[in-house]
């Protein structure tokens, strides 16, 4: 018998104990009663309602669930995966798509979608994603083709375009025998050998637009659908207006300082033509850029190639020079396969027709199974423990979504202090959302996405030591869009590796300051301009006065501390002596493929190899969700915007009304043509400093 045991080993009658033991022991029962009752209620109601929660955010989002003989089937009939044995056809309706960078004006779409008639609404989508969808149907065995067709224009810049492209020619490179795993990396689809080569077409009335011509050639097939169509390849051109002459007229002076000699984007004011300096750096981007362009177009089309010999060189110089080609003539010489003007040929109609929207739907239903069979699969394993061992951490952590991520922070437009607007990044915008991805372990590796001209010194610091200490906890990389200009490629030279396309405009390491003096051209109707300071900075920035002796000194001082702190950032960053960081800087710009033989970039590449290679070196199994960290604007930002009131606007196209407006001034009211030139003079400043460079007013159409 063992003290405190209730029943004798060898008999049925009880043994007295000590009440104060009895006691004990019936307070010990009851505690274990109630911790075994609280414990299994509690386990029962999480048990019921995180499967439901599961349940209910896979079902609202047509989730694809895994049955018992291990076939899948889709609820919610709206996004229904494509069928066995039929092949597909993805349709890309780029005539009526708007491809923008980042699509964060929910409330503008939403009112516009109740002004907008008809039934053929134009689709917003943001590039990375129809990017993604492309390559997924690329891996995709059920989907056979690509189907494109193209209006008018396509409103991208020629980064994006590459990067377009290089989703369409791997499309276009998938072929039998090729291993193709699930486009989300998805584990619950297994990898599959396709057995029928993938195919490309796209479809045009006219190639009256180059861009649409160069993105089209990378498709395999390029029709056009009427004989009376044209290819038109003319080359690019860059437009610069130089208004010295101008001010001069009315008496209007301009100060500019900067560094160095190819810092010329306040050039407009102070030169009446291109510096010598100035023409050769547009020269050289151009040719850069012809080169990508008409090179990328030769190796897709099977054509010569323009640099690689005389005779390629002598063959795209007749087709630039050679005006409007019709289509007889375009389908001689190898830029079209003719025509199809029943509206498609035969191999397109042979397969089943996919919307792009329906196969978004499928794609985000097949994340979305993904994740309910990872719940389904932990509760079975929870379901065949004993009650009381039920352990919740790692059904826990699926319904949390505690998975490896992959951020992407854009940082578009001009970078500013405070918080950005329509056509610029703030730094309280990019800090705030570099400290919270600092505090989110889930996120393995941050991505930098940026298409900026530049800005702010002080703004693009501000981020440059938020980057830095990020990078001490997480890996900070770059991709960069159109451009990555001056406060731009501040920004981008912190990052660990830096991808750029092609066309990338890179660089302009370089600083400038400068305003206009409107004093003289005040006096010319009589106004005198009067300043009562107490102390000699204290109008330094006024445009009714120049620089004083001490003024400029003191800003030739900061302009060089800036400039030397640029330098600093870029050979820290890039690991380069700051004598070459010299001769690369001095404000010259570079394209990508430029930027990347001299070292100023790592790779030649688009947001999707950024991606790739975050996932390969710092997640665990390759298959982290990529996020994009976003900062909304505030509601009644975008209801401005929404409805009209607030307008982004088109800086070359500003700039030059702008000038323009000069021109009209009328002597007969010097009040007005005060204010009117006060206000254009200050627009024309504002824009230029703001868009550095103008992007070169490049024209590719």
């Amino acid at each position: 018998m063992t003290n405190g045991s209730p029943i004798p080993a060898g008999g049925t009658n009880p043994i007295r104990v000590p009440v104060t033991l009895r006691k004990s022991s019936g307070l010990s029962f009851v505690r274990r009663a109630s911790r075994f009752t609280l414990r299994a209620t509690r386990n029962a109601f999480a048990t019921v309602g995180i499967v439901t929660v599961a349940a209910g955010y896979a079902y609202t989002r047509d989730a694809e669930i895994e049955k018992e003989d291990g076939s899948s089937v889709v609820i919610n009939g709206s996004g229904s995966e494509l069928m066995d044995g039929i092949r597909y056809r993805l349709e890309l309706p780029l005539h009526n798509i708007k491809i923008v960078e980042r699509n964060d004006q929910g409330l503008q779409s939403t009112i516009q979608s109740f002004v907008t008639s008809g039934s053929d609404k134009p689709l917003t989508i943001e590039l990375r994603k129809l990017i993604d969808t492309i390559v997924a149907a690329a891996h995709d065995p059920k989907i056979t083709s690509l189907h494109a067709t193209f209006g008018d224009n396509l409103h991208l810049g020629p980064a994006q375009i590459e990067e377009l492209r290089d989703a369409i020619i791997l499309f276009n490179q998938v072929n039998p025998g090729q291993s193709s795993p699930n486009a989300n990396n998805n584990p619950d689809h297994q990898t599959i050998k396709l057995d029928k080569p993938k195919s490309s077409s796209c479809y045009t009335h006219s190639f009256g637009n180059q861009k649409v011509y160069w993105t089209a050639s990378a498709f395999e097939r390029v029709k056009m659908l009427q004989h009376s169509g044209v290819v038109m390849l003319t080359g690019i051109s860059s437009t610069h207006i130089f208004a010295k002459d101008l001010l001069d007229r009315h008496k209007v002076g301009a100060e500019g300082i900067f560094r160095e000699k190819y810092k010329k984007a306040y050039s407009i004011f102070t030169d009446r033509t291109f510096t010598p300096e100035h023409l050769d750096n547009i020269s050289s981007i151009l040719a850069s850029i012809h080169d990508s362009i008409f090179s990328s177009i030769a190796k897709s089309r099977s054509l010569p190639s323009p640099t690689e010999s005389s005779f390629g060189r002598k063959f795209w110089y007749n087709v630039l020079n050679s005006g409007p080609i019709f289509d007889d003539e375009a389908e001689q010489t190898g830029l079209v396969d003719g025509t199809a003007l029943g509206g498609e040929d035969e191999t397109v109609k042979e397969c089943e027709r996919l919307t792009l929207e329906r196969y978004s739907r499928i794609l985000r239903n097949r994340e979305k199974g993904h994740f309910f069979n990872q719940v389904k699969r932990q509760y079975q394993k929870l379901k065949e423990n004993s009650f009381t061992d039920l352990d919740f951490s790692k059904l826990t952590k699926i319904i949390s979504d505690d998975k490896e991520k992959i951020a992407i922070v854009h940082i578009n437009g001009q970078i500013t202090t405070g918080y950005g607007e329509m056509n610029s990044t703030g730094d309280l915008d990019i800090t705030k959302a570099l400290r919270e991805l600092k505090d989110d372990d889930a996120v393995k590796c941050v991505i930098l996405r940026i298409d900026s001209p530049g800005g702010s010194p002080i703004a693009s610091e501000a981020v440059y030591n938020e980057i830095i200490s990020l990078d001490q906890i997480k890996p900070v990389i770059c991709s960069m869009g159109n451009l990555a200009a001056s406060g731009g490629y501040y920004v981008a030279a912190p990052c660990r590796k830096i991808y750029a396309s092609p066309t990338t405009i890179t660089g302009s390491i370089g600083v400038l300051f400068g305003k206009l003096d409107l004093s003289n051209f005040l006096e010319t109707y009589g106004l005198n301009v009067e300043h009562v300071e107490t102390g000699q900075y204290a109008n330094i920035l006024s445009m009714l006065t120049s620089f004083s002796s001490h003024q400029r000194e003191i800003l030739e001082h900061y302009i060089d501390h800036t400039y030397n702190r640029f330098l600093a950032i870029v050979s820290k960053g890039r690991s380069l002596p700051e004598a070459d960081t010299r001769k690369l800087a001095g404000g010259r710009i570079w394209t990508g493929e430029q930027a990347y033989n001299l070292g100023l970039v790592d790779s030649l590449g688009g947001l999707r190899c950024a991606v790739e290679f975050a996932q390969t070196e710092y997640t665990e199994k390759g298959d982290a969700l990529v996020e994009v960290w976003s900062n909304k604007k505030s509601g009644f930002e975008a209801l401005l915007k929404g409805v009209g009131l607030v307008t982004e606007g088109n800086y070359t196209e500003n700039y030059i009304s702008n000038a323009t407006s000069l021109l009209n001034i009328s002597s007969s009211n010097p009040v007005d043509s005060i204010k009117y030139l006060y206000n254009d003079i200050s627009s024309i400043c504002t824009v230029h400093d703001d868009w550095a460079e103008q992007w070169l007013n490049l024209w590719i159409d």
